[in-house]
């Protein structure tokens, strides 16, 4: 499975300046073995090298997790320990032609890591995608990296993501550098709290106008300030950009002088704790996804129906303060558009009055919006205002809607009454696929009620446990934590039968979409493929059981066709060969056959039949008469002249068999009894008076023999014929009657 690296397996070892590792590169191919499939561009055996080169110690890890088929080389898990080392990752990833994504988010970088890290950038000619956010990186360290993407000619980044990094105007400087030098066309470009200032901001843009106007998708300059020409800039990009859909931008920017009219924006994010003007809005006519995140948005926002005419489907206020009056008026509005699919109301505080609406009345408000084409439901409740009881609505909401497929309730303080009424809207709700319900203080009792319930549902794929809650109710006594622990293991077991229902649900759509698109029926789900594959199966073992069975019947009767001709046959000879007696010399050529077909029939049979009726005479002739022998020499040859076309040929036939045919009759004259027609009565013996009668008495015997052999083929036919009917009745099709003789003439 492992072989030794040879001297031509270092194409992952770059050429090392200064250093000539001849005897130590030696010495480390002759310890490293490599296996014949490698995964991830032979990331593992490339690493092994590199750690046994420069002295460091091997991180099992990596070598499990990048030993398959991944395309995003994810670091981030493994740095976090202080003594992981990025040297050697680095330097195996230089030639490596498997990764196109290399993400470290929230992994602190050292110089030398960064030197290892812009080393890399400059050979590498795969990657596509850079995440490096939070990694706590400075101005010179985004100098390296720019120049090292802007050294290699072959590298085509089209992903960056350089975001919390506080990098200042010097590193936002040389972005703005690097995106008018480097050829690349980015797709993605985050730069998120880089605290710099306005006029290093208003550079980095205009360099994007100039140069990724065609090509930039997505942008995001949340928190940091932007001057008058930025601003006019961005207007720029909004308006002319022909692919950008999504921007992310402070609300103190978005509420400036910012005129653009983004017929392609379709998502817009707006951070800050300004509420945002409504009159930027009206130019955003493609606009479907709007996030208002920590912002204190104000009544006159809402009371200007943007909202409604947005024609929104995704709108998302976390983490915001609106008032409870506003509230009310907003969901009158979403009611109104009817298009929401998404609604992210998590942590959202309603500041109420005691002249003005109250929680009780948002909730209603809520309710009644009916949001008929809502999917996703988020009311994750605010630390400073939970609803506590007067959340009850919602879940009978849940409970009768048609379409919602994700809810999360969680930290509302509802109580056990939160897990009666989820026990019985799982068991009725047919859409639901993902709940949350946390913090809502559950104990056993309601945790038994909702397991109870939820054994019933058969679409929920994605539920947490309640372990905030249930963690209080484990440490009470042991036998409450047994009981706990028995019900989750219920509920992760049917969860798991609901996920395996789910695809193949999803396997059943497929198979339709397949089969429509190729003009057959289309099949149905799963669960109706099942019966119908046990019937088609049942059928086919039947059809071979039946088969086998005319098979083995169509053997055995073949086999009794063959024993009965083979032993007829047998019988013939036999008769042939012991009591064949030619007819006398004086007897009238009344034998011979008017056409040559019928020669077996008249040749055979009546000399066989003859011998039977002979068989005393020629006895008792042996006893009294010895010349009588020398009779029966001579009367084969007249029979044979008579008889075969072919009479010298018939002579000597004759002439050899009938020496022994008188042998025969001397020595087993019972056997001629045994082989008798069975019914035919026994003739006397009588001698022969006088030596001229006998030819008179042989003609006589030989057309009585004629008449009998006819009869017994006729019984045959018609026995032949009678089995075949029965064949027939058990369907074999099977011919056991031989071909049709033509029947002897009479002398």
């Amino acid at each position: 499975m492992f072989r030794q690296i040879s001297p031509r397996s270092d194409w992952f070892l770059p050429k090392f300046e200064g250093v000539q590792p001849e005897a130590r590169r030696k010495e480390i191919f002759a310890s490293v073995a490599i296996p014949d499939v490698e995964g991830c561009g032979g990331f593992e055996a490339a690493y092994e090298v590199w750690c046994k080169y420069l002295r460091q110690p091997i991180d099992n890890r990596l070598c499990s997790v990048f030993s398959g088929d991944i395309a995003d080389c994810n670091l981030a898990p493994f740095a976090e320990s202080s003594k992981f080392n990025f040297e050697p990752v680095f330097s195996c990833l230089e030639h490596n032609a498997h990764f196109t994504s290399l993400t470290l988010n929230s992994t602190p970088l050292k110089k030398s890591a960064v030197k290892a890290l812009a080393t890399l950038l400059q050979c590498n000619h795969t990657l596509k995608q850079l995440h490096l956010v939070g990694c706590g990186l400075d101005a010179d360290a985004i100098a390296a990296l720019c120049e090292g993407i802007s050294e290699n000619k072959f590298l085509h980044l089209t992903h960056l993501d350089l975001g919390d990094n506080h990098i200042g105007d010097k590193g936002i400087a040389s972005l703005a550098s690097l995106l008018g030098k480097c050829p690349n066309k980015f797709d993605y470009l985050n730069f998120h709290d880089c605290g710099s200032g306005k006029h290093a901001v208003d550079s980095l843009l205009s360099a994007i106008v100039e140069h990724q106007l065609d090509s930039l998708s997505y942008l995001d300059l949340t928190d940091n300030k932007i001057g008058t020409k930025g601003i006019g800039d961005l207007g720029a990009l909004v308006g002319k950009s022909t692919t950008l859909s999504t921007l992310c931008l402070s609300t103190s920017v978005f509420n400036s002088d910012l005129a653009c009219s983004g017929t392609t924006l379709k998502e817009l994010r707006l951070m800050g704790s300004l509420s945002p003007k409504p009159t930027t809005f009206t130019t955003f006519s493609a606009l479907r996804m709007l996030s208002l995140t920590s912002c204190n948005i104000s009544s006159e926002f809402v009371s200007c129906g943007i909202l409604a005419k947005l024609r929104l489907t995704k709108l998302d206020l976390h983490d915001s303060v609106l008032d409870a009056d506003s509230f009310v008026q907003m969901c009158g509005l979403l009611e109104k558009a009817d298009l929401i699919t998404s609604l992210n109301l998590a942590r959202l505080e309603i500041k109420t009055s005691s002249k003005g609406k109250q929680l009780s009345d948002c909730v209603a408000a809520l309710v009644n919006a009916r949001l008929p084409h809502l999917l996703e439901l988020d009311l994750t409740a605010h630390p400073r205002t939970p609803i506590s009881k007067g959340f009850l609505p919602v879940l009978a909401f849940a409970f009768e809607h048609k379409t919602l497929t994700s809810l999360n309730i969680s930290g509302h303080g509802i109580g056990d009454a939160c897990a009666t009424a989820l026990a019985r809207m799982v068991q009725s709700n047919t859409t639901m696929r993902s709940l949350q319900w946390d913090e809502n203080g559950t104990t056993l009792n309601g945790l038994q009620l909702f397991n109870m319930g939820f054994q019933r549902n058969h679409t929920i794929v994605s539920m947490p446990s309640p372990i905030f809650d249930l963690a209080k109710e484990i440490g009470k006594s042991q036998s409450t934590a047994e009981e706990v622990q028995r019900i989750l293991a219920e509920i992760s077991a049917h969860l798991a039968l609901n996920v395996d229902q789910r695809h193949a649900d999803e396997l059943a759509l497929v198979h339709k979409y397949e089969a429509a698109k190729e003009g057959e029926k289309p099949q149905t789900t799963a669960a109706a493929e099942k019966p119908q594959a046990a019937t088609v199966a049942a059928t086919v073992e039947t059809e071979a059981k039946l088969q086998a069975a005319t098979v083995a019947v169509a053997a055995a009767v073949e086999n009794e066709k063959q024993a009965a001709v083979e032993k007829s046959k047998d019988a013939e000879k036999q008769k042939e060969a012991t009591y064949e007696t030619p007819p006398s010399a004086e007897q009238p050529n009344h034998d011979k056959p008017k056409e040559a077909g019928k020669q077996k029939t008249t040749e055979e049979m009546p000399q066989a039949t003859g011998t039977q009726a002979e068989k005393p005479q020629a006895t008792e002739t042996q006893a009294e008469k010895p010349q009588a022998t020398e009779t029966q020499a001579e009367k084969p040859k007249e029979a044979a002249e008579t008889l075969a076309e072919k009479p010298k040929e018939a002579e000597k036939q004759k002439t050899t068999e009938m020496p022994q045919a008188t042998e025969t009759q001397a020595e087993k004259p019972k056997e001629a009894d045994k082989l008798k027609e069975p019914g035919k009565p026994k003739e006397t013996e009588k001698p022969i008076e006088a030596e001229k009668h006998t030819a008179e008495k042989e003609h006589k015997r030989n057309v009585a023999s004629v008449k009998q052999y006819s009869g017994r083929e006729a019984s045959n036919h018609a026995l032949m014929h009678s089995l075949e009917a029965a064949l027939a009745r058990m369907d074999v099709k099977t011919s056991l009657s031989p071909a049709p003789e033509p029947p002897a003439e009479e002398v």
